[in-house]
């Protein structure tokens, strides 16, 4: 498979020597890896000059580049600009890298747009596999967004076709790009099986908590509200809205809980109230699995 890997990378000398080793490891390598520098202040780039000179070879071009613009966003188009390949894949900077991963993407038959497939989640050393659906229902995808960064392997001219990513967005960045992607009806090639070992951990730049950016993330929901084309989607982005308030609530962030709450009734007038409330209350209180309340409801 011609796979190009883009990795934005900023301040991430802690982890990006695991996750460059683990790729080393594949059983199948790319053909090219593209390293983005995104204003690191740290030795991350060091590590991955480093890796360049140990790693490149006639049949693997190591690419170390930099982005000036700030976010992951605008790392991961320049990656994009850059590839040259049918395929890109886009990865984070510390995750661990599944070595089986592009020997499974070449026997699968490419006539698609798109390979989407689940990945591993380790919290506190803890693994679960993210919440899948072999399904293009956007509903489910705005209520849990199944599709992750790590989790869409996309023909180049495609991604290159529906706009890349948005550079207008700083958090949830892989939410609107795997809505739009469904958005966009594409052929999509489901894979059961969980690839990579996707850490969660503290250092995260989008913060510990969901109110640390909540301005943002606001941002990010009334983005992809303007891009929806049906009621049942509206309402579930409807009521994603009201547990994103529930968890402001909880994390008693009042700035944020006061924001969220002008956003809920400046675009869609309350619509909704009711159920809304109900489960703003249930995760405030600390329930757990609301997205499947709101998924049934919808």
């Amino acid at each position: 498979m011609d796979i190009t890997i883009v990795i934005p990378i900023y301040n991430r000398e802690k982890y990006i020597g695991s996750t460059l080793e683990s790729i080393a490891k594949s059983s199948v390598m790319p053909k090219s890896i593209i390293l983005v520098d995104n204003n690191c202040t740290d030795g991350s780039m060091d590590i991955c000059n480093r890796f360049k000179a140990e790693h490149e070879t006639d049949d693997l071009s190591i690419v170390v580049t930099e982005e000036k613009k700030s976010g992951a966003n605008a790392a991961r188009n320049k990656g994009l600009q850059l590839c040259k390949t049918e395929w890109v894949y886009f990865f984070d900077s510390d995750d661990t890298f599944d070595s089986s991963f592009i020997q499974s993407m070449d026997r699968i038959n490419k006539e698609c747009d798109c390979i989407c497939f689940p990945t591993v989640m380790n919290v506190d050393g803890k693994q679960r596999v993210r919440k899948f659906r072999n399904s293009p229902d956007v509903p489910f995808q705005i209520l849990t967004g199944m599709l992750s960064t790590q989790s869409m392997l996309f023909r180049t001219d495609f991604l290159k076709k529906i706009g890349g990513w948005n550079e207008s967005i700083q958090v949830w960045q892989d939410w609107e790009l795997g809505t739009r992607l469904l958005l966009s009806y594409p052929i999509i090639h489901w894979v059961p099986k969980p690839f990579h070992n996707i850490l969660v951990h503290g250092d995260s730049i989008t913060g510990n908590k969901l109110s640390d950016r909540y301005s943002e993330r606001i941002h990010t929901m009334k983005t992809v509200c303007a891009q929806l084309k049906g009621n049942k989607q509206r309402k579930a982005l409807i009521l994603r809205s009201y547990i994103l308030l529930g968890m402001f609530r909880r994390e008693e962030n009042h700035d944020a809980v006061n924001a969220c709450t002008a956003y809920i009734k400046k675009n869609f007038a309350n619509k909704y109230g009711t159920i809304g409330k109900v489960i703003s209350n249930y995760v405030a209180m600390g329930g757990h699995g609301a997205w499947r309340i709101a998924y049934l409801l919808g």
